[in-house]
């Protein structure tokens, strides 16, 4: 059973009056049974009247599209939606991996309509968000459930990262182990005796006992290795998954077949209607970020330092990370002065830029350092900084549950043109005593950095 991306229609309001339909399903969506939250929804005042506001905003434009569109045969309607994306995962794995089963083409999907109700409610209003996470049947409960949790929150991770949701309107169902997904898959499958295991499996649900569940999966097991490997293939590969449920409002257009007369598309017969093609949004720039960002390690230095990071496009962004400390450690003889700047490309493998990434960068740094020695070492009469560059490698991940907070490693190692004084180190002098001038060539580790970032995003509207 392969599913991606599904489409339940609740309501339709075209001009003139109201009626209730299921719609069929639209190239674009695989029709599903709806999944009812398994807790009600909180909603606040404010969410009450910015919901009344994106419903008058719908209705206006579907008023637009219903008189200027140009379409002789298609009728506009504002309908309440639920779109669903199912994201797979290996055993004992609750880490997101694109390249895995089917999710490549659900995660495009995925990032498509979350594209479409970044625009605005002008063409779907999100409504409702609820996340799920699952797992097969074979592991023990506490490993089980820490699964089911892990993949509910890689896929929020995912979904939230690229679109801001209020937290009153997520819902959340870690369903454990799914047995309704379970008898389906079963159903569904060509096992030689499915009989055998459906009576064994019984009128199960997922408010079962973890008494209940160990007691079956313990009769499975002693339907012999060859049983359990045929399970394990048809029907516990695909239990492992996470998954994110949007409930919108949204006009679409409904196309009935060439053959069927005006009044059908009207509602006389919805039953024979023609599917439901969405109306396509406007286009838009990919979701993009800033970071403001500070390297923990200098901080503790005594180095104060700001960076700023914006994504330039998927896959690409630019760092600018200014480094400045102007004061002693203890005395005048220990210090290490800098103003450094070293802006930065980058490139991630990713195209929600986390995770791992290469980049670019250029150096350019002022220096009075001295480490209690004999001698003091300034960049040539501080006015000749270092000047250079390299590459760099380092990893980001987001490590609060909003995605905004990231803790960020790098390192880095270029070459760079040195050209400074020396001077004896005396602390009774006032700049030392010039000793000698050095021309010199600096190739190796030019940075290691522990970042706290906060992202903020510059494209998503709040809903």
């Amino acid at each position: 059973m392969k599913r991606v991306t599904c489409c339940n229609t609740v309501n339709y309001f075209p001009m003139g009056g109201a009626f209730s339909a299921s719609s069929s399903a639209s190239d674009a969506y695989k029709l599903t049974q709806q999944a009812t939250p398994n807790k009600a929804l909180k909603h606040t005042k404010n969410g009450q009247i910015g919901r009344q506001l994106g419903l008058v905003r719908l209705i206006c434009c579907f008023v637009f599209s219903m008189f200027f569109l140009p379409s002789a045969s298609a009728q506009s309607f504002i309908e309440e939606n639920t779109h669903t994306y199912y994201i797979y995962y290996p055993v004992s794995i609750d880490l997101l991996d694109e390249d895995f089963s089917d999710n490549h083409e659900a995660l495009t999907s995925l990032d498509s309509v979350i594209s479409v109700i970044i625009e605005g409610e002008e063409v779907m209003e999100l409504l409702s968000v609820t996340f799920g996470g699952a797992v097969s049947p074979e592991g023990g409960e506490r490993i089980n459930r820490r699964l089911s949790r892990g993949r509910l929150n890689s896929i929020e991770n995912y979904v939230r990262s690229r679109i801001e949701i209020p937290e009153e309107i997520i819902t959340r169902n870690d369903n454990y182990i799914d047995w309704p997904a379970f008898i389906e898959l079963l159903d569904a499958s060509e096992l030689a005796n499915k009989d055998e295991v459906r009576v064994i499996v019984g009128d199960v649900s997922d408010e079962n006992s973890v008494e209940e569940d160990d007691d079956i999966v313990r009769q499975l097991r002693k339907m012999g290795s060859a049983a359990w490997n045929n399970l394990n293939r048809e029907v516990f590969s695909k239990m492992r998954y996470g998954y994110v449920r949007f409930h919108v409002r949204e006009i679409v257009r409904r196309t009935p077949p060439a053959d069927i007369a005006e009044e059908d598309t009207l509602g006389a017969n919805p039953e024979r209607a023609g599917q439901l093609v969405p109306i396509a949004p406007l286009s838009k720039p990919a979701p993009r970020h800033l970071y403001l960002k500070t390297d923990l390690p200098a901080l503790g230095m005594l180095i104060t330092n700001l960076g700023v990071e914006v994504d330039v496009v998927p896959h690409l962004s630019v760092s600018v990370p200014f480094y400045y400390s102007g004061w002693n450690y203890s005395g005048e003889t220990t210090k290490f002065r800098t103003a450094t700047l070293r802006p930065e490309v980058r490139f991630w493998p990713k195209a929600e830029n986390q995770g791992l990434f290469v980049g670019a960068h250029f150096g350019l740094s002022w220096f009075n350092v001295a480490t209690g020695g004999e001698y003091r070492y300034q960049d040539r009469d501080a006015k000749s900084p270092a000047i250079g560059g390299g590459l760099n490698v380092g990893y980001r991940l987001p490590i609060s549950r909003d995605q905004r907070l990231n803790l960020e490693f790098s390192v880095g190692a270029g070459g760079y043109k040195v050209e400074y004084d020396v001077f004896h180190n005396a602390p009774d002098t006032d700049n030392g005593v010039y000793i000698k001038s050095c021309n010199k060539t600096y190739f190796g580790l030019d940075h290691a950095s522990i970042s706290l970032s906060y992202k903020f995003n510059l494209n998503s509207k709040k809903r």
